[in-house]
């Protein structure tokens, strides 16, 4: 009589092998699990899931730096040179979690428990809403990708973005209004600021919802207000066209002006002492219209691609623009 053939089991023991290690009954299938940037997955625990969680490194951006047991990352100063590999994240800033366990066999799920489910956390938006803050990254959501019970806060107040204003503009303490000043003053040439037209942009942008604020121009001469792409240029005069990223209303020689493709001159029956501008990112459409009479006075309609920033133009040295009102919907 022939002898039993040996079992796989002893004849891995036999030659020495490692012993696959025996998945836990209580243990769910593996899942991929996407980390927003900043957090450290060092000490990270899931319940019911037996292994060891690390950042994949070959799903980064290319401007992330993991630490050399992918436990940490931070945004760096520069995109770095790196495999283009088909699992690589290439236009947001984030990183993809990996899954090590002591055994190289998929765990599987115990029949009385259920599906496993995605964990995936909603991408975070590269740009302003990362922020390097003593050697920490803060961040907020993108509500693009967030559902709307993961929206933790609601913008209350605009204020002006000293980072890209024109040299000669001068600002009230607090941010919210500006005009045009007598010299140029020293200030650094960061690559977000206007260096030859007398304009500066809002310290935040929008890429969802709905948006409305209200500014407060008075005797104020030669001034445009609106919005602009973040792409837009900085260096050297400006277009303010809708094709080259913005989208304005402007004062000059006393008319007034929307300034699409071909200006349109808007009719107003009054002078105008403030005017309110609505941005509706998801419908692609620009409002102007009159505080004090409701009258509507122009609107661009097209589809936004990037985030949009609140824009503001002076020429005036006495008269100051004021962010009066601002409100989220």
């Amino acid at each position: 009589m022939s002898e039993p053939s040996e079992s796989p089991r002893r004849k891995a023991v036999r030659s020495g092998s490692e012993k696959p290690s025996k998945p836990s009954p209580e243990s769910p299938e593996p899942f991929d699990c996407q980390l927003p940037l900043g957090h450290s997955t060092q000490g990270l625990q899931m319940k019911g899931y037996r292994g060891e969680v690390t950042m994949d490194p070959i799903t980064h951006y290319s401007e992330l730096v993991l630490s050399s047991g992918w436990r940490n990352v931070h945004l760096g100063d520069e995109s770095r040179n790196v495999p283009i590999y088909r699992e690589r994240v290439n236009t947001d800033v984030c990183v993809l979690a990996s899954e090590r366990s002591d055994s190289k066999k998929p765990l599987k799920a115990h029949p009385e428990l259920p599906e496993p489910r995605d964990c995936r956390l909603p991408l975070l938006h590269g740009s302003q809403r990362i922020q390097k803050k003593d050697g920490r990254v803060e961040m907020t959501l993108d509500p693009r990708r967030a559902k709307p019970e993961l929206i933790l806060s609601r913008r209350t107040e605009m204020t002006l973005d000293l980072k890209t204003a024109y040299p000669e503009l001068v600002f009230s303490r607090d941010r919210r209004s500006v005009r045009l000043g007598d010299e140029r003053h020293k200030v650094p040439n960061y690559y977000e600021r206007f260096d030859t037209d007398p304009c500066v942009l809002a310290s935040e942008g929008f890429s969802f919802g709905r948006y409305s604020w209200e500014v407060e121009v008075g005797d104020a001469g030669c001034w445009a207000v609106g919005v602009a792409r973040k792409s837009v240029k900085r260096k050297g005069p400006l277009r303010l066209t809708p094709e080259h990223g913005f989208w304005t209303v402007e004062r000059h020689m006393g008319k007034y002006w929307a300034l699409s493709s071909s200006p349109f001159r808007v009719f107003c029956e009054e002078r105008l002492l403030r005017i309110g501008i609505c941005l509706d990112y998801v419908a692609g459409q620009v409002h102007f219209h009159n505080p004090e009479t409701l009258a509507h006075l122009y609107t661009f309609t097209t589809t936004f691609m990037e985030e949009i920033f609140p824009f503001f133009y002076t020429e005036d040295k006495q008269t100051p623009l004021v962010i009066t009102k601002f409100e989220t919907e």
